[in-house]
């Protein structure tokens, strides 16, 4: 199912529990053992040797050539062969529109000799369907099969299995695409009927089938189908694990096991089982390349949603030089490294690397696709998030807005796809921000009419939409409106949910700041607790989830006066945020300015001095390097009043 790669598991995550902080370090040190391999530069050179015998050193224009010259020698089958041959190069090459003319050019000769019905014929369709499948030509790809394949024909028993399989994909891959997530469920089922009664069908494409039917699921959050066929498929692909013997095959049952972990959000499990799969194809005879490259992204995208950025990194880069030594640095996996490597860069907040590195990726898919394809609107997405975290809401309003309009292009015969939930809910946060709130509420409306359409009621994704809009409640002061919308979200979550899953930690979280508001401080420190409990059991003691609600308890406490408390929180929230973000980071800088403060209310005026002077040596270097991201937020977020501070000596040293 690669032609349906560039889909985002992460945003389906069902839980999201983290590794334990003696875990997280052996697998430092197993995952950075890997990376230091000499030989890795060995394996990247045959891997270049592989691909240049792959490739059959032709090029697409040499062959465009020597189908264009005159031969009245050359039979049609001749023309054929070198149509065929043109086209599989050129989809190697990932020059797909060039393929799809050449398989079209087949068919066309094909027709003309009224040989469609013969199996050469139908594994072009296939091929073409496929093609335009990558090149989001959904429109096109239905018409094919529509125009090519009845229903009936899938169950012909003249028709070979290979053709019978490889049009259930494409079907497959066609309804997942266009986001008909159930009607793709419905034809998995079908397709598992069909391999029942045969024999002569690969099992690990029957296993693959039934991995993707986990992932249907866990979009369509049926919870109970979820843990009815989990851990029979589990056993399934140890059970084949057992029986292999090449490196290679084991890294793939391996890899595709941390995938389904993946996809449920269990990170941890996930990472054990990319990791041990790592190995296995870094020992494969099999150029196992393509997967190395894959694992090394997918363990990196592990450590960054741990927060562990550098590590992220690291790996994330390796896969980079690889891809880039291997294939050049105009491949589309080249592009997946590059978006990667931003994005983390981002959350590290190196706005100018994660930015360069963005533009890259965007640059290569624009090469690549035609202007709209989702993968360059998932660039432009991603180049809005960045913005985003700069506090740059203009350009990520920017940016955010032409995303969705490439995905409305795309799928413009079915607005009812999650893609164009996620980018209206993207416009409203940024429109939140920039206190829009009319618009940011019509974004998310539209955003909860789509999934609704496409999930019903009672699905986390609706669940979060209302409680993006409860908080445009809480901007408006609201209150009892937006205490209404939390307590529907956590109803939902209670449903649909596993006990305590992360979601409810945000819940709870959110919870509490409203009951703050609302002045009934006793319940908005129950609920924080119980936040605190969820992400604790998630992502461990350090961690800047956890950071995040000692900040809001800590806040609590000070609204309620109960200054020592508050202390407490904040240190312990400042303590954990330092560990991952340098001091000048916006999260830090509110901390700093909320403990002077307190450190003011509780009449330890040294102590206020220091951290209020640590607060204005972050504005003015931020003033000197230009740092608008900084500056504005410090700006915003500076709680304390500078004339109340005016009779202590700030100009002690305080490093």
């Amino acid at each position: 199912m690669d032609k349906t790669s560039h889909k985002e598991p992460e945003k389906l995550s069902l839980s999201s529990p983290s590794l334990s902080e003696e875990r997280k370090g052996q697998m430092n040190g197993n995952n950075q053992e890997i990376l230091q391999k000499k030989d890795m530069k060995i394996y990247i050179d045959i891997a270049k040797q592989y691909v240049k015998g792959y490739l059959n050193c032709k090029e697409v224009q040499d062959l465009q050539a020597q189908i264009q010259s005159s031969s009245s020698e050359r039979t049609q089958e001749q023309t054929m062969k070198l149509y065929l041959e043109l086209g599989g190069l050129s989809f190697r090459k990932n020059q797909y529109n060039a393929a799809l003319e050449a398989y079209h050019k087949f068919y066309e000769i094909k027709k003309k000799l009224g040989e469609t019905d013969d199996s050469s014929s139908k594994l072009v369709l296939n091929r073409i369907v496929e093609t335009e499948i990558i090149l989001a030509k959904y429109e096109e790809a239905r018409q094919t099969l529509d125009h090519h394949y009845q229903p009936s024909d899938l169950c012909l028993k003249e028709n070979n299995n290979n053709e019978v399989i490889g049009t259930y994909e494409n079907i497959i891959s066609l309804l997942f695409c266009e986001g008909k997530s159930q009607e793709a469920l419905d034809k998995v089922n079908e397709y598992l009927e069909y391999v029942k009664k045969e024999n002569d069908i690969d099992k690990m494409k029957i296993l693959e089938m039934k991995f993707f039917r986990v992932k249907l699921y866990t979009i369509l959050s049926q919870t109970e189908k979820i843990s009815e066929t989990f851990e029979p498929l589990l056993e399934e692909f140890r059970n084949l694990t057992d029986c292999l013997n090449k490196a290679s095959e084991k890294a793939e049952i391996l890899n595709i096991i941390g995938f389904i972990y993946f996809v449920l959000g269990k990170y941890d499990k996930s990472l054990l089982y990319f990791e041990d799969s790592l190995k296995e194809a870094l020992r494969s005879e099999d150029k196992q390349f393509l997967n190395v490259i894959h694992l090394l992204i997918r363990i990196g995208n592990i450590y960054s949603l741990n927060g562990d950025y550098p590590l992220a990194c690291d790996f994330c880069l390796e896969a980079c030089n690889m891809c880039e030594e291997v294939f050049g640095n105009t491949h589309p996996l080249a592009a997946v490294c590059f978006a990667c490597i931003g994005t983390i860069y981002g959350r590290q907040c190196k706005f100018q690397e994660a930015e360069d590195y963005l533009q890259k990726s965007l640059a290569i898919r624009q090469s690549i696709f035609q202007t709209h394809h989702p993968l360059i609107a998932d660039s432009y997405k991603r180049i809005g998030e960045l913005y985003f975290y700069m506090t740059k809401y203009q350009q990520a309003h920017e940016n955010y807005k032409t995303a969705l309009d490439i995905y409305l292009e795309c799928y413009q015969n079915n607005v009812f796809h999650y893609d164009i939930a996620y980018a209206y809910s993207d416009l409203g946060k940024v429109n939140f921000l920039r206190r829009q709130y009319v618009d940011a509420q019509i974004d998310f409306e539209k955003c909860l009419s789509v999934l609704k359409n496409l999930f019903g009621n009672d699905h986390p994704n609706v669940a979060d939409t209302y409680g993006n809009i409860s908080i445009i409640f809480g901007a408006t002061r609201q209150l009892d409106r937006q205490l209404e919308y939390l307590l529907k979200v956590l109803d939902i979550q209670k449903r649909v949910l596993e006990k305590n899953h992360i979601k409810m930690g945000s819940t709870y979280q959110n919870l509490a700041h409203c009951y703050s508001e609302q002045g009934n401080y006793d319940k908005a420190i129950k609920k924080a607790n119980k936040a605190i409990v969820i992400r604790k059991k998630a992502y461990g003691e350090v961690h800047p989830q956890v950071s995040d609600i000692y900040s809001r308890l800590g806040i609590i406490y000070k609204r309620k006066e109960d200054y020592r408390e508050a202390m407490k929180y904040m240190m312990r929230s400042l303590k954990i945020n330092l560990k991952f973000y340098p001091i000048e980071n916006t999260r830090n800088f509110g901390m700093l300015s909320n403990l002077a403060f307190l450190y003011k209310k509780m009449k330890n005026f040294e102590e206020a001095k220091r951290y209020y002077r640590i607060t204005k040596l972050i504005k003015q270097r931020a003033v000197e390097n230009t740092n608008e991201h900084i500056y504005e937020v410090t700006k915003r977020a500076t709680s304390l009043n500078e004339q109340d501070m005016t009779r202590l000596d700030i100009n002690q040293n305080i490093f």
